[in-house]
């Protein structure tokens, strides 16, 4: 669609949050945080992420994609949803494909405004999503032992990094 995307460097291993914000233009329509970033880990903390919310303008969508979020343990990640209240330019990405296991359904989800689930629900077509993913992420968020079991077996593997802000 002729967008340009700007990047900015990591620092010491994490996203920079300030470097991104002061890297917004005139042309800026979006802004993403990765939290936590996959393949690193490393979370944008709740103060950064006030911060950044209080600095970008309300013509930016921000987007907040927590692919990774139920592997998170770190008091200091922000809980995103009840921040859709104040900011109305915030989308909210999770996705079943994780955790629960389900990435052979390509099955997520979007939280955002009702302004922008409409622009979004404008170019998605009406069946984007076939009945049986949507049914197993019904089931998927029923069965909450099964997500603490994959977490919890997840974060014990020799390789896997559980994912805090000292990390």
């Amino acid at each position: 669609m002729g967008g340009k995307v700007i990047k900015v460097k990591m620092k010491d291993y994490r996203l920079d949050v300030e470097g991104m914000v002061k890297a917004i233009n005139e042309k800026t329509k979006i802004i993403w945080f990765a939290t936590p970033n996959n393949p690193i880990g490393t979370i944008v903390k709740r103060d950064e992420l006030m911060w950044a919310l209080k600095n970008i303008p309300s013509n930016i969508i921000v987007v907040i994609d927590e692919a990774y979020r139920e592997y998170v343990n770190d008091k200091d990640y922000p809980d995103t949803i009840p921040l859709l209240n104040e900011y109305e330019n915030i989308v909210i990405l999770r996705t079943f494909s994780k955790a629960y296991g389900l990435a052979g359904l390509r099955l997520g989800y979007g939280i955002a405004s009702e302004e922008i689930t409409q622009y979004m629900n404008s170019v998605i077509g009406p069946f984007d999503t076939n009945l049986i993913a949507q049914e197993a992420g019904i089931a998927a968020l029923e069965d909450e032992d099964f997500l603490k079991f994959v977490v919890k077996k997840m974060k014990t593997e020799d390789n896997i990094i559980t994912m805090n802000a000292e990390d």
